[in-house]
């Protein structure tokens, strides 16, 4: 008895091998095995014919709905499901009679059994190939991830070997030196700079002790250094307060300056030290301080000259001129009129020489005989300052105005000597025919207080800027306007001993204005 499908495949056979084709993947049919017999037995529903010598009889198996809803395909186009939704043919080659029996048997006990194991190998195979998909889409989407797994790695190692490569270039093309020692004062690594400044390569120092770079007679010193510095901030420069050495491989000693920082590198505490050659710059220090110290000196020396001289100069000038007016006195008329001229020039010369070592007397002690400076009001000084100048300023109609003025601080003494220099200046140099007018001015500024004083004067051109703040420098005659050129130097020298400076600012015909600074204090207290 034989169970074939509507392509011919068998379902059932009594030879093994040859059922189930359509789904073990070969292709032994009843069509090609039996080509004659296989044309007869699909153009009738069912029949008996003899073809060489064998007695085919067949029937046309009809599936029930429940039969064919069971063994369905749940995928149209199913390869493994050929023909499961339509008839089968029940082939037997024996006699009628025998078949009838086996059709009966066959019908009431064997179909319902290959129908259910039909279609629940089936339904095995369906759920293994869904299975195998869902497997082969966890490991596709594994190596996915697997290689873009390995390709971040691969990027964070190549970032890795360039950051190494790029903190190694700049370890070694630093101009300090670096020296990595650990705990025990071994020394780990040591730069190109290292090398250059103590005169080891880095293959004989490392494994050293640090103390071979350090002087002997300084060693115990070091470590006091060194334990000081750990209890404080990280980065702190150790030569800063003190005079650090260190010791060349040609046992050489030189000045240095080191940053030292405690770090924990791989779990383990280090020492990294970043090393100066500051030898240089301590002679170079060491030659500034030298002629500073020349310069103040000479300073004072100077100081004092120009006072000695001044001093001793007063008393033969003064019997010089006290002489000259008795001759004035007493001959004028008396001689002729070139006796009288010459005299007179004498007496002018020796008061104007007068003048000038009294001036001189005053700029040499400016350093010397100052006061204490304090907080002063400068309101006060100018409004005393005013009513000084009152006079003079009734007689040339001068009209002088001022802004509220803060305190600052000043020597009084001196401050009253430069506002009244300035304020001088200011009415002596005015412009004829021009009513004199003079603002002083005062601005803050973040450290300081700067004032001006403004007038409508004769001005000065741009060239004679610097010139004029010079000692005994003038710009015009004795005709034309009286004094002898220090009032500036000292207006300057004033400025300079209160930490300020001095400049100016000036149109030739139309005015100048003179700016200095002065000390701010936290008393911001106007007054008129």
């Amino acid at each position: 008895m034989e169970l074939v499908n509507h392509d011919g495949y068998w379902l059932s056979s009594p030879n093994e091998e040859d059922q189930w084709g359509f789904v073990l993947g070969h292709d032994r049919k009843m069509p090609q095995r039996y080509p004659d017999a296989w044309m007869r037995i699909v153009s009738k529903e069912s029949g008996q014919f003899e073809v060489a010598d064998r007695l085919f009889t067949f029937a046309t198996v009809r599936l029930g709905q429940a039969v064919r809803e069971a063994i369905a395909p749940p995928e149209p186009g199913g390869n493994f499901l050929k023909g499961a939704d339509r008839d089968w043919k029940i082939v037997a080659r024996a006699s009628p009679k025998l078949l009838a029996t086996s059709l009966r048997h066959f019908r009431d006990f064997q179909l319902p059994f290959y129908a259910a194991t039909f279609a629940l190998t089936l339904l095995g195979a369906w759920t293994l190939s869904r299975v195998r998909e869902r497997q082969l889409l966890i490991e596709a989407q594994n190596e996915v991830e697997l290689r873009d797994a390995y390709a971040e790695l691969e990027q964070a190692h190549k970032h890795i070997k360039e950051s190494e490569a790029w903190h190694r270039a700049l370890v070694e093309n630093m101009a300090e030196g670096l020296i990595v020692t650990d705990r025990c004062g071994v020394i780990q690594s040591f730069n190109q700079a290292a090398e250059l400044i103590f005169g080891y390569t880095a293959g004989d120092i490392i494994g050293c002790n640090v103390n071979i770079l350090i002087p002997a007679e300084v060693r115990e010193d070091h470590d006091v250094y060194v334990a000081t510095y750990r209890s404080m901030e990280p980065v702190t420069a150790m030569g800063g307060h003190g005079n650090i050495q260190g010791l060349r491989a040609d046992g050489s000693k030189f000045d240095v300056e080191i940053t030292l920082q405690s770090r924990y590198i791989n779990g383990k505490r280090c020492n990294i030290a970043l090393v100066r050659d500051v030898s240089h710059r301590k002679q170079a220090e060491r030659a500034i301080q030298q002629k500073n110290e020349a310069l103040a000196r000479s300073n004072a020396e100077l100081e004092r000259f120009a006072y000695v001289a001044s001093h001793d100069l007063q008393e033969p000038l003064r019997t010089m001129s006290s002489f000259v007016q008795l001759i004035a006195q007493r001959y004028h008329g008396n001689l002729d009129a070139d006796a009288d001229k010459w005299i007179a020039y004498i007496v002018e010369a020796s008061n104007r020489m007068k003048q000038l070592i009294q001036d001189l007397l005053s700029y040499s002690r400016i350093n010397s005989h100052g006061g204490k400076q304090e907080p002063v009001a400068v309101g006060d000084v100018l409004d005393a300052l005013l009513t000084d100048f009152s006079i003079i300023l009734s007689q040339q109609q001068s009209d002088i105005t001022h802004d509220p003025m803060p305190i600052v601080i000043a020597d009084p003494g001196q401050l009253r000597q430069l506002l009244q220099n300035l304020i001088g200046n200011a009415m002596k140099y005015r412009a004829p025919g021009r009513t004199p007018k003079i603002h002083i001015s005062a601005e803050r500024l973040p450290d300081c207080w700067r004032f001006s004083v403004r007038d409508n004067g004769i001005g000065i051109e741009q060239k004679y800027f610097d010139r004029i703040f010079e000692i005994f420098q003038r710009l015009h005659s004795h005709s034309h306007y009286a004094g002898t050129g220090i009032g500036l130097a000292v207006c300057k020298r004033i400025v300079e001993r209160h930490g300020g400076r001095i400049w100016l600012e000036s149109t030739p015909g139309e005015g100048s204005t003179f700016f200095f600074t002065m000390q701010a204090t936290d008393a911001n207290i106007s007054t008129s």
